[in-house]
């Protein structure tokens, strides 16, 4: 880099010194070939008396000798150069301000945290269950569930329900044995009890008329517990009595809840109890005997021994509706260190 600007230096020396005339025309470069006295490399092939670097071939300035002071683009080293450039600085426009307060703020929805937390928590759920699948009778129950939370999505919980007293007969349970001699053994429930596991595989939120949020939850549930029973007696109810009993229970079912606060939510939850049922026997002995020794006791319409067919697997398939409290009401985010 330093020999090409010492070449320079030393050329643009060597074209300040005055040169002797020749009795010859100057060298051209132009396209046009007309004659001229100076060398030129204008491109409109102009003749003109001075050597000249500009593009129109009209200027008459730029002068090669000594003083050099009219052409900028004359001999020494400014002429090699060429003509240094020109800095144009623009005003800058003055943008259209908008203003931003007539317009309609936008609704934004930030991805938020778990709007609730169970880790630790205690449940309390008062409840109020119907049957589903007995078309003859149906168990409605007054109930109550308190559970608590092992992890934020394992809970443990004990239920208890009230049934005696709400059951309903239904019209066909009326009508279908008048009209077709057909009877039909149905039961009484008292009171269940039960103990739960259940875990929390889903919980979201949802949006109702674009306008409110509410977050959700949903719970699969198993356990194990008693239902305490006793058959309705339709086919001899004369003579046939019955006692509640304990009938050992299943339980399996999955629920929902949807959280209006931090601490309430609406419950619902389908659940279904899987037990032997003892059902009434639809013979009636013959013998009318109620002397318990004689030989036609056994087959006396007053022997309790008879009044029980033979046991039947049912299943109690219930739909709860009922509101969860959580407490304590408040809970505290922990955030990894």
């Amino acid at each position: 880099m330093m020999k090409r600007w010492f070449g320079l230096l030393g050329l643009a020396a060597l074209m300040g010194i005055p040169a002797p005339a020749w009795g010859q025309d100057d060298m051209t470069f132009d396209d046009s070939g007309g004659a001229g006295d100076d060398m030129t490399f204008d491109d409109s092939g102009g003749g003109g008396d001075d050597m000249t670097f500009d593009d129109s071939g009209t200027g008459d300035t730029g002068d090669t000798g000594d003083t050099g002071d009219t052409g900028d683009t004359g001999g020494g080293l400014a002429g090699l150069l060429g003509t240094a450039p020109t800095t144009t600085v623009e005003e800058p426009l003055e943008d259209d301000v908008l203003d931003t307060a007539a317009l309609e703020e936008p609704e934004i929805w930030a991805v938020q945290q778990s709007y609730v937390l169970r880790d630790g928590r205690f449940e309390l759920t008062p409840t109020y269950g119907i049957s589903l699948n007995d078309p003859f009778v149906t168990h409605n129950a007054f109930g109550v569930k308190l559970g608590w939370y092992i992890t934020e999505v394992l809970g443990l919980s004990a239920s208890f329900q009230w049934y005696q007293g709400l059951d309903a007969e239904s019209a066909d349970n009326f009508h279908i044995p008048r009209s077709f001699r057909l009877v039909v053994p149905i039961n009484e429930y008292q009171l269940g009890a039960n103990l739960h596991f259940s875990y929390v595989p889903i919980y979201g939120k949802l949006t109702i008329f674009n306008e409110w949020i509410f977050h959700w939850d949903c719970f699969i549930e198993g356990g194990v517990g008693f239902l305490y029973t006793r058959p309705i007696p339709v086919v001899d109810p004369e003579v046939r009595t019955f006692d509640f009993g304990i009938r050992v229970a299943a339980n399996i079912g999955i629920g929902a809840r949807i959280f209006l606060t931090k601490f309430v939510a609406i419950y619902v939850q389908y659940l279904d109890f899987m037990y032997m049922e003892k059902l009434e026997s639809l013979t009636i002995q013959p013998n009318e005997t109620t002397d318990r020794t004689s030989g036609d006791w056994l087959q006396s319409r007053y022997n309790p021994d008879t009044w029980l067919g033979e046991s039947k697997f049912t299943n109690d398939m219930m739909l709860f509706v009922g509101a969860s409290i959580f407490f304590p009401f408040t809970f505290d985010y922990e955030y990894p260190k």
